[in-house]
């Protein structure tokens, strides 16, 4: 697999950030791929300009000011795929983990982009439940997306044990794997590094603790397993999950890193 950057797109200081990691701040991490073709993919968007531009309407009133997300303009993908010295009209394809709004604010970015997702999540997202309708905003894919879900028959594949999707993005063994919680159609993404595999689990996850070997825990804000539970659709697969993740973490061609903790390998920001 070609080149991959780790992007912070939406730096968050929430309220009672401090909870769940000791600095307070948590990052929104958009992996690029560089495709051997010379397009780029990505792996969620972050927060784009129009969320940044008008938060409310793209993030919500009460998540706006509860996850104190940056504004910058320097910190959409776009502008920092501009920093790279890549082009975001190059960007092809995106692969959602879900589509809660600081992961898919930055749809509107990419108009061209043809967004790849479990077929549950975009069910979720355009039919939502009462539960559901205050995590989802039409106006982050008002502008008309190429949707092309996955996951309706059974998985094809598997990563260590974990059954998983091939071909989401054909050409570059990417598989998709199904963790179901968080969301109910959330999906972490694999992408073949050389003899190994790095893991974008999305937020199955929020601090590297929480999947660490209990011999050799990281430390875990108080914070954590509340914020979870709440945050969770499905709060109940929770630590099936994590107990999947941890496993797979084990393996010595696996690194896994999550959507919200820069501990994780530190992701790029623009200068």
């Amino acid at each position: 697999m070609s080149k991959v950057h780790h992007l912070d797109a939406g730096t968050l200081r929430p309220t009672l950030g401090t909870s769940i990691t000791p600095s307070g701040v948590l990052v929104c991490r958009v992996i690029v791929i560089e495709l051997e073709s010379g397009d780029l993919a990505l792996i969620d968007t972050g927060i784009g300009a129009d969320a940044r531009l008008d938060p409310k309407r793209h993030l919500g009133a009460g998540a706006a000011a509860a996850l104190g997300a940056d504004r910058d303009p320097a910190g959409t993908v776009v502008a920092q795929l501009r920093a790279l010295g890549l082009d975001p009209e190059r960007v092809t394809d995106i692969l959602i983990t879900h589509l809660d709004m600081d992961h898919a604010a930055g749809l509107s970015d990419f108009p061209a982009a043809t967004v790849r997702l479990h077929a549950k999540e975009l069910k979720a997202a355009l039919n939502p439940l009462p539960a559901e309708r205050l995590r989802y905003f039409r106006a982050n894919w008002e502008h008309g997306v190429h949707w092309s879900p996955f996951g309706a028959g059974t998985p094809d594949a598997e990563l260590h044990g974990l059954p998983a999707f091939s071909e989401v993005l054909p050409g570059t063994g990417i598989l998709a794997i199904p963790l179901p919680g968080h969301t109910r159609g959330h999906t972490g993404y694999a992408i073949p590094q050389g003899d190994g595999w790095l893991v974008h689990a999305g937020d199955t996850f929020y601090v590297a603790g929480q999947i660490a070997d209990e011999d050799h825990g990281l430390p875990v804000g108080w914070g954590v397993a509340p914020f979870e539970f709440f945050a969770a659709a499905m709060p109940w697969k929770i630590r099936s999950t994590h107990r999947k993740l941890r496993a797979l973490a084990k393996h010595d061609d696996i690194t896994i890193v999550c959507s919200h903790d820069a501990s994780l390998i530190e992701p790029r920001v623009a200068a």
